[in-house]
């Protein structure tokens, strides 16, 4: 059965102008994250007072609202067109390799050392280091440091690859409906009631033993995600009108 994406790659320039400006907000999320004194980072470069705080924390909470989702709305659509080419397992082995290895070596070795050597520096442990090496293991967990991320969308992938093996005739039908305005409202609010409902149930500091996931945003996250695998499927940005959601 012939699928609605197209097996040759083309190049999105649109699709790499919205990535461009996430990665702007990235930066701009972290620097608020950093003198706004709202992270639990190993290096703090200044302990900020509340004005500070209330400054930075207006550009934090706008940006965090809708960045990471539209980020993992991206990766869906990209993971949508992958696993067309590649076939569910050759995608999953290689999400496996390219975000598992960078997370494992990252929260295994780069963050431990991280935290050693702030504790050297503003003497306040005397730990010998291997000390530090196994603490993410057995206290702090998997994807407890920035590239929680990973983790989060390794699982995304696998749910995917498991749903184009297990049904890939479903998985590969082209979507020949293109969604209008009223559609995208409907998908707004039912993300934003489930982010909600979420939030009553997971606060906002809150995550899983040992693994570090965010349930409480998992609506947003996992609602972009699926959004932009049927984009991608449909081929949406190509088709969609631009009068769409205007």
């Amino acid at each position: 059965m012939s699928s609605g994406i197209s097996s040759h790659r083309i190049r999105e320039t649109y699709v790499d102008h919205l990535r461009i400006a996430l990665s702007a907000l990235v930066i701009v999320f972290h620097l608020t994250t950093q003198y706004g004194n709202v992270g639990r980072w190993p290096y703090q470069e200044t302990q900020s007072d509340i004005l500070s705080q209330s400054v930075y924390g207006i550009p934090f909470a706008i940006v965090q609202a809708f960045l990471m989702p539209l980020w993992f709305g991206v990766a869906g659509y990209f993971s949508a067109q992958t696993i067309t080419r590649r076939g569910a397992w050759s995608f999953l082995s290689q999400r496996a390799v390219r975000l598992g290895v960078p997370m494992l070596l990252y929260d295994l070795l780069v963050q431990p050392t991280l935290w050693y050597l702030n504790g050297r520096a503003a003497a306040t442990e005397n730990r010998p280091v291997w000390l530090y090496l196994i603490q993410p293991a057995f206290s702090e967990g998997i994807g407890s440091g920035p590239l929680w991320y990973l983790l989060e969308l390794l699982i995304f992938s696998a749910v995917l690859a498991g749903i184009a093996a297990r049904w890939p005739d479903v998985a590969a039908r082209p979507i020949a409906s293109v969604p209008n305005t009223r559609h995208l409202i409907y998908l707004g609010l039912g993300i934003a009631v489930m982010a909600f409902m979420a939030r009553l149930v997971v606060p906002m500091t809150q995550t899983t033993p040992f693994l570090n996931l965010p349930l409480g945003d998992w609506p947003k996250h996992a609602g972009l995600f699926g959004a932009g695998v049927l984009a991608a499927r449909g081929q949406w940005l190509r088709r969609l009108p631009l009068m769409v959601g205007a």
